[in-house]
């Protein structure tokens, strides 16, 4: 089966990703304006526990199953027998989720007051289900996904603004969300028969149970990482106060923005990658991952310093001067940029191709262990700040052990020619946004804009006369597509 450019997949990816990230910004100010914090408040408290309960009844299929479709891509016979697998064993464990939404209505005051609300909501774990989102992942359509979710995405912001009028439509916004994931899903099982056929499968073949205990172990991994991932703010509003978890989120959420370009990469690799695995291709696994770690390097360095030295103008902007106590949050949480887009190839894009998910959850543990302590040690005294150290530095320990799990999987240094040329490029960049603060005055969003144009050329000015490989690879990919030649693939 034809594959397409690791570089085309990755740039529908980051669309897509991108895309995620600002829709929700467009369309939030109109829908908080009308429903007002108390409905805006019901629906996404609701939508809270439907993602949970969704966790908890899809296991770690969805992780899984791209592995595991993606080694088998090239068989019809064996792709359509994994997939019906592992789609009937994602149906099957709905069954969990929906008797968790029963007895929550039956249970919970704050659910039976809106039951009917709640049971709109809780639609989309059935059609999560049968959305097979991680097939088209292991099978590199990332041309599907990306496509059919801008259409959704612009389909649902036009439904908000014509249904969504008065602070009462809250069941109609709840629909809208629920009717676009069905959509989505809905694509998904129909497109479904391009790829597989039932006739290719025996019902006295299937061998669903087999799935359950790897996916168990991916759900286990993903536990894990919830633990310090999610748990942040959660300790720092019992230890502190509700400001403090504020400032904190304004911090978080910046740096998940800024992490996005990392996402959608691991997004591309991880069906490529298991398929290399899989066929024993390992000349070509090992060079891919080396070249994926140099481009997350050349991203991440960037973004980290780039956080660093404009974090008072980020803060200011885009939450407000009531939150200028985030802006040294933001300085610390910067450095887990780098950190956790060296883990994603690491841990997600060698180890786990490989089979060696048990890895992953030794280290995930082990984070884990520190984040606890280090957040009661250090939150009661630095509050948010105390937040962003704990976290940043579990992210540090989680990212050193994978690295140390992972050296006899390494071709390569990790400060290889091409990631100390980032470096200094990066190092570069710094330099001229500190002294441009001192030359120029202008109000925080022009200087902000001004230091995000002038730092990113200066970036890539100077990788170009350091010649770093990607720089120069990607000015041969232009010139080859100006004259009409066509680049030879990743």
């Amino acid at each position: 089966m034809a594959k397409r450019s690791l570089k085309y997949n990755f740039i529908l990816n980051l669309v897509n990703t991108v895309a995620g990230l600002l829709f929700p910004l467009l369309t939030f100010p109109y829908v908080a304006r009308i429903l007002e914090p108390d409905g805006l408040g019901l629906v996404t408290f609701y939508q809270n526990i439907i993602s949970y309960i969704t966790l908890l009844s899809s296991l770690g299929i969805s992780l899984y199953a791209v592995r595991e479709v993606a080694r088998v891509k090239d068989s019809h016979v064996d792709r359509s027998k994994v997939t019906v697998e592992i789609l009937l064993l994602h149906i099957a464990l709905t069954v969990i989720g929906y008797l968790t939404v029963g007895i929550l209505c039956l249970t919970v005051d704050r659910i039976s007051a809106h039951t009917a609300l709640f049971l709109v909501l809780s639609i989309s774990i059935f059609f999560n289900a049968i959305g097979v989102n991680w097939f088209y992942q292991a099978m590199e359509d990332f041309l599907f996904i990306t496509t059919r979710s801008l259409a959704f995405k612009c389909l649902a912001a036009v439904a908000l603004f014509v249904f969504v009028k008065t602070e009462d439509d809250v069941m109609p916004y709840a629909i809208i969300l629920v009717v676009a994931d069905i959509g989505n899903n809905i694509l998904n099982l129909l497109r479904l028969r391009k790829y597989i056929s039932l006739g290719a499968v025996r019902t006295a073949g299937l061998r669903i149970i087999r799935h359950v205990r790897p996916a168990v172990t991916i759900f286990t991994l993903n536990v894990t990482i919830s633990l310090y991932v999610n748990f942040s703010p959660v300790i720092l509003g019992f230890l502190c106060d509700n400001e403090s978890v504020g400032y904190f989120t304004a911090s978080s959420r910046l740096t998940t923005a800024a992490m996005s370009c990392v996402t959608a990469l691991a997004v591309t690799l991880i069906s490529r990658m298991s398929y290399y695995a899989s066929r024993k291709e390992f000349e070509l696994f090992y060079s891919t991952a080396t070249k994926c770690l140099n481009l997350v390097i050349f991203m991440t360095v960037p973004i980290f310093l780039g956080l660093l030295t404009t974090s008072s103008e980020l803060i200011l902007v885009f939450s407000g001067n009531d939150f200028a106590p985030a802006i040294p949050t933001l300085r610390i949480m910067s450095a887990s940029t780098v950190i956790i887009g060296i883990a994603t190839i690491v841990g997600y894009q060698i180890l786990y191709p490989l089979g060696h998910e048990r890895l992953l959850i030794r280290s995930s543990l082990l984070g884990s262990l520190a984040f606890f302590p280090l957040c009661f040690l250090l939150i009661p005294k630095l509050a948010q700040n105390g937040a962003a150290i704990a976290y940043t530095s579990t992210e540090l320990i989680v990212t050193t052990a994978l690295f140390l799990y992972c050296r006899r999987y390494m071709k390569y240094p990790l400060l290889n020619h091409p990631n100390l040329l980032s470096i200094v490029a990066g190092v570069a960049m710094c330099g001229v946004i500190i002294l441009l603060r001192h030359l120029v005055e202008l109000p925080v969003f022009p200087l902000l804009v001004f230091e995000i144009l002038i730092g990113a050329m200066t970036y890539f000015a100077v990788l170009a006369l350091l010649r770093h490989p990607i720089i120069s690879d990607l000015t041969a990919s232009i010139k080859s597509h100006i004259v009409g030649k066509t680049p030879v693939d990743d």
